[in-house]
């Protein structure tokens, strides 16, 4: 399954797509200093590999072959444009051009990423061509965002200093049926399919996590994000080849040298083939005893996982707060010689399949009914943020048999949180 981006195809010039009639790029809108622009793109009706021998046809946009074009007015000068990607598949691969009136290009690819940004500083004024070209796309669609800045976005100078801000904006892809291998923290997820056939799945966990006790496994996708003014930057030191030990928060701050705290510890993932960082999120299960009031009871065991996040999806799509990708820990480094880092650039946060070993919690011998699946980042807070209470995402479900049907998701702890944020889901 896949995120879902509902594609209005207008304002597109296309070849051999399901784009809508091909002509002339119409301008999508027009950029004042401090405006923005949110459109959906097109749609792409097929695999498209370059590789593969398909159609070539050159222009000043798409060098490469067929692509999609939309027309951006940028009315006047000002610091800087930035153009976005948003896709359903991470696996869906697109190179954008960024054109200026005078033809001096932009371009970036979302490389294994929901999202991928470039940016133009000191834009003339004049008629900027965006250029989508699919490249190993199959069947996606994908939207777009752009805004003329007339100051390159930065963390307010008047706080004390620049805090993360952990949360987990989505849960989805709820499943009983465990994936081909047990190793996809090192593959990309369209090569590790559900084991299944002809509706029948004989394993719902790994071998690694029956190994570990696990019984009947009911897995899921989750985000985990930074939203904070400060990026998600944890140190330690490998010099010495240890595979476990103390980690650091380097905290940074306005005209100031980083500040380091302790942060728990690491842990080097021999599946994966790279460091964790321990315990930065839980797992939880549970039961609604009543669904009127919303009175949850515990159901199943989770776990305390680490990960090794990397920068691969926006934290708010709406917001233009992000760092350029791979920023994070670009400043101080608050631990003189460390070699070992692990975090995510401001406002940023990555996506973890339910594909991974460890995406999951213990369903057991529960019966058939409506539970919620609860993740919650930096748990034993080991953390410093600018929210310490806003951590948790959930998803509400509906369980009969090995069906499981997706009725609710968002950011809180329960459909019955008064503070929840809920997201559409696929």
């Amino acid at each position: 399954m896949r995120r879902t981006i509902v594609a209005l195809t207008v304002l597109i010039t296309a070849i051999g797509f399901d784009a809508g009639t091909a002509g002339p790029a119409a301008v999508v809108g027009v950029l004042t200093p401090g405006a923005s622009l949110f459109w959906n793109g097109g749609r792409v009706g097929g695999t498209v590999d370059r590789a593969a021998g398909a159609p070539e046809t050159a222009s000043a946009e798409c060098p490469d072959g067929p692509c999609f074009v939309y027309a951006v007015e940028v009315a006047k000068r000002a610091a800087r444009l930035r153009i976005a990607i948003d896709v359903p598949n991470r696996n869906d691969h697109f190179r954008i051009r960024i054109v200026s009136p005078s033809g001096e290009t932009t371009e970036f690819m979302n490389f294994n990423k929901f999202n991928a940004e470039g940016f133009v500083a000191d834009p003339a004024p004049g008629t900027w061509s965006v250029a989508v070209s699919p490249l190993t796309a199959e069947y996606s669609s994908f939207r777009l965002r752009a805004k003329l800045e007339k100051t390159e976005w930065a963390p307010p100078a008047s706080l004390k200093k620049w805090l993360p801000n952990l949360r987990v904006p989505r849960i989805w892809e709820p499943t009983f049926v465990a994936p081909v291998t047990g190793i996809a923290g090192v593959m990309f997820d369209d090569v590790n399919p559900p084991l299944e056939a002809a509706g029948v799945h004989p394993f719902s966990c790994t071998a690694d996590e029956m190994q570990g006790g696990a019984h009947r496994c009911l897995r899921f996708s989750f985000q985990m994000a930074t939203s904070g003014p400060g990026a998600f930057d944890v140190r330690f030191d490998r010099s010495t080849e240890v595979v476990h030990g103390e980690m650091v928060q380097c905290i940074a701050k306005p005209g100031g040298t980083a500040i380091a705290r302790p942060a728990g510890t690491y842990t080097f993932h021999e599946v994966h083939g790279h460091y964790h960082y321990d315990d930065v999120v839980l797992h939880e299960l549970f039961r609604v005893k009543n669904r009127a009031k919303g009175k949850l009871v515990r159901a199943g065991t989770g776990e305390k996982t680490g990960y090794g996040p990397a920068d691969q999806s926006f934290a708010d799509w709406t917001a233009f707060n992000q760092a350029a990708s791979g920023t994070s820990g670009s400043g101080d480094n608050c631990l003189p010689g460390s070699t070992g880092r692990i975090g995510l650039s401001r406002g940023w946060g990555d996506a973890y399949r339910w594909q991974r070993p460890g995406n999951f919690v213990e369903f057991g011998d529960n019966p058939d009914g409506w539970y919620v699946i609860r993740t919650t980042a930096d748990p034993l807070d080991h953390l410093k943020e600018t929210n310490e209470h806003d951590n948790a995402g959930y998803a509400y479900v509906r369980i009969i048999g090995d069906s499981v049907r997706l009725l609710e998701q968002g950011m809180g702890t329960s459909p019955w949180d008064p503070d929840k944020v809920v997201n559409p889901h696929d």
